[in-house]
């Protein structure tokens, strides 16, 4: 069946472009009806892109197989609206005509600061300052200013602060009203410091992120956060950022930093590597800097593991942590610390086997084999040209882990205001030195409680 006409029997809609077709729900989703096919970004593994309808409903709905096949059938009398969208993309956006502003900001700020436990001066100024405002709904209002002319509003995006409740969600991750309204490759965004002076960009998924981010650096006392410029994306949008990157650097005439500031799972590491194509190499200077939350660190109890099973073994261990640490993040549905991938459904089944393959490929100089290691332990893999993608990332994070120290969690955020969350609760410092033994020390992401804090927390956001 045509997807978008399987989608829009469901109620959903679209912007249309050439070919191409948005779904307004969720913008990093991008259906090609011409070419059967679709690509949503901010998913991994076969939800990214697909030819299948079948998939497109279970990704999108959360269902099982038979239940998509059930319910495509129910709607395949459906045909596509072609006239009706297009004519809807011919209106440009009206900030006075499109939001509702109300004056009051009362529920805006006990969400933002009181739920997301953003930084309550940060959001009084950026509500003085007219970045932030509250709609007749009691949603908060994101403005999208102009890049050039900081005065024109461009676009918004609305986020509900009141949950919806479960009967009315149109999938169980739906808890809350959300809304993009924009008309170009724009995005949430405002600058700390003069922009004359701005040196460096960050770029996040969302804008309670960017929030979360800051209010951190805030509390750190961290002069980094000077003359930088924080934009949401609204989502994994390569072209929205590479364009507001180069416009900035055209804009200035001189070198900008790029911090990539995604969520730490498997679309957001899949997307730093597509962001990683382009050259951000200026003066013999690479521009561009991984700002992923929590992305050398280590699930503690795993971390002690990976240790154990290589000195068992006789190899470094922080290659085995290294290899697995790149496994997990590319993993289908694999999220920040969260074992496990392809048919190994055994974490230390799947360690065993590395470390043995480690172990057969290390030579008396210590150096390793490390392709031959990949295209054996990846067998399950048919392409092996994507394995072999993996040789650079591994020897990145090995790097970093053989430098001095591994930091460890007992569970590793997803994301800045997931990290921002953590903060609330009592913690405890804990890293792995390199000789054998645990060492407590001040290391700074040992967070205790986390995990059953965040369940608490998970319905209430």
């Amino acid at each position: 069946m045509d997807m978008v006409a399987y989608l829009q029997s469901k109620g959903e809609d679209f912007d249309v472009s050439g070919a191409y077709y948005r779904n307004k729900t969720h913008d990093s989703l991008v259906i090609c009806p011409s070419k059967g096919y679709y690509v949503w970004n901010s998913r991994s593994g076969e939800e990214r892109e697909n030819r299948s309808c079948i998939n497109l409903a279970k990704a999108f709905y959360n269902l099982s197989f038979i239940e998509a096949v059930t319910d495509i059938l129910e709607h395949r009398g459906y045909r596509r609206k072609e006239t009706a969208v297009q004519v809807q993309e011919k209106q440009s956006f009206d900030y006075d005509r499109d939001v509702h502003e109300m004056g009051q900001t009362a529920e805006l700020k006990a969400y933002l600061v009181g739920n997301r436990r953003i930084n309550a001066w940060l959001v009084s100024e950026l509500i003085e300052k007219g970045y932030l405002a509250e709609d007749t709904q009691r949603n908060v209002i994101f403005k999208w200013h102009d890049p050039i002319e900081k005065e024109k509003i461009v676009g918004a995006n609305l986020e509900g602060t009141w949950l919806i409740p479960p009967e009315k969600r149109t999938s169980p991750v739906h808890k809350r009203f959300k809304k993009i309204l924009t008309t170009g490759d724009y995005g949430y965004y405002f600058d700390v410091g003069k922009t004359r002076d701005i040196d460096k960009i960050y770029f996040f998924e969302a804008p309670v992120d960017a929030l979360s981010f800051l209010t951190l650096k805030i509390d750190e006392g961290s002069r980094e956060i000077q003359n930088a410029r924080f934009f949401s994306m609204n989502g994994l949008k390569l072209k929205t950022l590479l364009k507001n990157y180069r416009l900035l650097e055209e804009r200035l005439n001189r070198r900008i930093e790029a911090h990539i500031c995604v969520d730490n799972d498997a679309a957001g590491h899949h997307f730093f590597e597509d962001v990683r194509d382009y050259s951000f190499v200026r003066s013999g200077k690479d521009m561009l800097v991984n700002e992923i939350p929590y992305d050398l660190v280590l699930p503690k109890k795993l971390a002690s593991f990976y240790r154990k099973v290589g000195e068992q073994a006789g190899i470094d261990w922080t290659w085995l942590a290294a290899i697995r640490k790149v496994e997990t993040n590319f993993a289908h549905e694999g999220g920040a610390g969260e074992p496990d991938i392809h048919a190994r459904q055994n974490v230390k089944e799947a360690t065993l086997i590395c470390a043995d393959l480690l172990s057969k490929n290390t030579g008396s100089n210590g150096q390793v084999q490390l392709r031959q290691v990949i295209g054996d332990y990846f067998k399950a893999i048919k392409d092996k040209t994507e394995v072999f993608q993996y040789e650079p990332k591994i020897r990145y994070y090995h790097n970093a882990y053989n430098n001095s120290w591994v930091p460890v969690a007992e569970t590793i955020p997803k994301d800045w205001n997931d990290l921002l969350v953590a903060k609330n609760i009592q913690e405890t410092a804990v890293k792995i030195d390199p000789q054998p033994q645990l060492i407590e020390g001040d290391a700074y992401v040992t967070k205790q409680h986390l995990a059953q804090r965040l369940e608490v927390l998970e319905e209430e956001r």
